[in-house]
């Protein structure tokens, strides 16, 4: 029995690679035919670009290949009347499912490390691969909090009692740019506004060499100042704090990706954006294993000739079309907060089990 199992795994992931390698030339050949045929940027460039990119891409292709091994495997397997002698030396249905979903399991998890560490991993290496990427190559902008300012350049985040606002902060030098403080009152009133070209860390401080604030704002007697003195800026935030704020999120593994939308969340923003990122990851290996077992119900008709090749291929051609345009579709309604980022990653792998888990309650008995 165990020879016979690890015959069916086999069959199954030669079938995936088959199907992957045909979906993964197409999207390749689609995108560097596009990216040649600009002319801000070179080859090399290019070759770059998609080479970042290649992670993002497995989204979409290691579900549709899941489905796709399922369907072809168990097709050639029929035409062989090899499927009808699997049952008959004893291996239930279930065992045979069970076969599917380890395969798929494995595929499926190979795909959540590889877009939840390798994939933000080298993306890090983007600026050293290609010069002013996000001029060049919009999918290479930098992704994070200031992608929430809606267009002003400006980061900006929520403490307990105060807005804050900076242009850029230097990591390296521990200095923020143009920073401006909002302060409230308990009442929740704007009281004082502080602004500085530059604040440095200095002994655990954040110092100014000059300020200018305005207060006095919720009272009928509102004072401008402004001081060339040495300053302390009011802000609670440490350096390590301010860094996972202006942090590129593509360049986070899950693990980092995760702390920072916990610090979003403690600072009041709206993390949609960033859970569907972190979701979408995490879904890859629900979604492999739903379209494998779903498309492997044939095996409850041990009896009936394969479906023709050409009838398979367009099954596969729609579902694909369908899948990623109700992906794409849901993760929009995510990004611009219509529904939940939960709702919008997860909603499919619940139909999707809901619908597995009547087809195997209506064979229950073959099982």
């Amino acid at each position: 029995m165990k020879i016979l199992k690890k015959y069916l795994i086999v069959k199954w992931l030669k079938s995936f690679i088959a199907s992957f390698l045909v979906l993964f030339t197409l999207i390749t050949v689609a995108n560097l035919l596009t990216g040649l045929l600009r002319n801000n940027v070179t080859v090399s460039e290019v070759l770059a670009n998609y080479f970042i990119q290649i992670f993002n891409y497995l989204s979409l292709i290691v579900p549709v290949s899941s489905l796709t091994a399922s369907i072809f495997s168990i097709n050639k397997i029929k035409s062989q009347n090899e499927l009808t002698a699997i049952f008959s030396v004893g291996m239930s249905r279930s065992v045979f499912l069970n076969n599917i979903f380890t395969a798929s399991l494995f595929i499926g998890i190979l795909s959540f490390l590889a877009l939840a560490f390798v994939g933000p991993k080298v993306a890090s290496y983007k600026s050293k691969l290609i010069k002013n990427p996000g001029t060049k190559f919009l999918n290479l902008k930098k992704q994070g909090l200031i992608t929430s300012t809606i267009g002003s350049g400006y980061f900006w985040y929520k403490s307990d009692d105060y807005f804050v606002s900076f242009k850029k902060y230097d990591h390296i030098k521990k200095q923020i740019s143009f920073i401006n403080l909002y302060k409230l009152k308990k009442n929740g009133l704007l009281d004082k506004v502080i602004k500085s070209d530059n604040v440095e860390y200095i002994a655990n401080k954040w110092v100014s060499k000059s300020v200018s604030y305005i207060e006095s704002l919720s009272d009928e007697k509102i004072t401008y100042q402004k001081t060339q003195k040495k300053f302390t800026f009011p802000i609670r935030e440490k350096t390590t704090d301010l860094l996972r704020l202006s942090a590129d999120i593509s360049t986070l593994n899950i693990i980092k990706l995760s702390r920072y939308i916990t610090n979003l969340e403690k600072a009041g923003l709206n993390t949609n954006t960033y859970k569907i990122i972190l979701y979408s990851s995490i879904n890859i290996i629900f979604i492999c294993v739903l379209l494998a077992l779903i498309a492997s119900i044939d095996i409850f008709k041990p009896n009936r000739r394969s479906s023709s090749t050409g009838k398979s291929i367009g099954f596969i051609f729609v579902f694909t079309i369908i899948y990623w345009l109700m992906r794409s579709y849901l993760v929009e309604m995510g990004k611009t907060s219509k529904i939940s980022a939960e709702l919008a990653i997860f909603s499919m792998p619940v139909f999707l089990t809901l619908f597995l888990t009547m087809i195997i309650i209506k064979n229950r008995k073959l099982t």
